[in-house]
């Protein structure tokens, strides 16, 4: 029973393709990698068709969207496509949007009681800088969207604050200022499925953030139970069979931070442990397929 696998990647996800596709094949009879930007997007006689190179992705048993915030136009619209096609994709379009959506994200879990940080959005400087002095300083600040810890900011006071404000109104930018939790244990749920793999990440010297991507380490942790129940409700209600649920815990409990759509690999402590148990969970939703279509 030949299963089939196509890996769309935005830019951002394509320095760990090697290792996705060596674990890929191990399991997979046909394993396609597309950039994203190499996707078309046609209209059809009223069907639309998501192709590389001429070739239909509706062929494929599994999509996997290893898309970003930044491939937003584009990694929607083929979202969009896939879901209506019939061909089994890990998550959503809406799935998507929610995800790179910083704000709406914590906002959606407070909304089934997952806690989160207290946190604000606005685009004016003047309205951001009074719901920091609201919420006291330090305040963290993030861009709608990010990668990697990519546009997150700490102001400790509003001398600080103000220059990020100030660049923020050149770009026009929409930000989500939100509470520092102090002492917090940087912990990150890795669902897959049913399955949760606990991951805490530790910032390297100096930098208050626990990004791997950014010089920090990061080591398999045993999450407990509550955790875990919190990381797949979150899925759940995002619409999601893989993703990442950062979670800071302090002496208050966990507190969910921020939903990823498409889980780095973080190649460099874990080799291809995270893409493996991935792959496997996909090779067990195109045997699904098939059964189901008599294959």
């Amino acid at each position: 029973m030949g299963c089939r696998l196509c890996i769309i990647s935005g830019e951002a996800g394509e320095d760990v393709a090697q290792v996705i596709i060596g674990e890929a094949k191990k399991m997979f009879e046909t394993v396609l990698f597309v950039p994203l930007r190499k996707i078309v997007v046609s209209c059809r006689g009223g069907k639309t068709i998501v192709s590389f190179h001429g070739k239909s992705l509706e062929e494929f048993d599994v999509v996997w969207a290893r898309i970003f915030g930044d491939d937003f136009v584009l990694g929607e619209t083929v979202l969009d496509a896939l879901e209506n096609s019939g061909v089994y994709v890990q998550g959503s379009a809406e799935a998507y949007q929610l995800c790179s959506h910083k704000f709406y994200t914590v906002k959606l879990a407070s909304k089934i009681g997952i806690p989160v940080p207290n946190s604000s959005l606005s685009v004016s400087p003047g309205v951001s800088l009074k719901m920091a002095k609201r919420e006291g300083f330090p305040v963290v600040v993030k861009l709608l969207s990010g990668f990697g810890g990519k546009g997150v900011m700490l102001a400790n006071s509003e001398q600080e604050f103000t220059p990020i404000l100030d660049t923020m109104q050149v770009f026009n930018e929409f930000m989500t200022t939100q509470e520092f939790i102090r002492g917090g244990l940087d912990c990150r749920a890795l669902v897959i499925g049913v399955e949760v793999v606990g991951i805490r990440r530790t910032g390297a010297q100096g930098d208050w953030r626990a990004n791997v991507s950014g010089g920090g380490s990061a080591e398999f942790y045993e999450l407990d139970e509550n955790i875990k129940k919190i990381a797949l409700s979150a899925a759940a209600l995002f619409g999601t069979d893989v993703c990442s649920v950062d979670f800071l815990i302090s002496k208050e409990g966990p507190k969910l931070v921020e939903i990823n759509f498409a889980p780095g690999m973080i190649q460099k402590f874990f080799g291809s442990t995270l893409a493996e148990k991935i792959i496997a969970y996909f090779h067990s939703k195109a045997i699904e397929r098939k059964t189901a279509q008599g294959a």
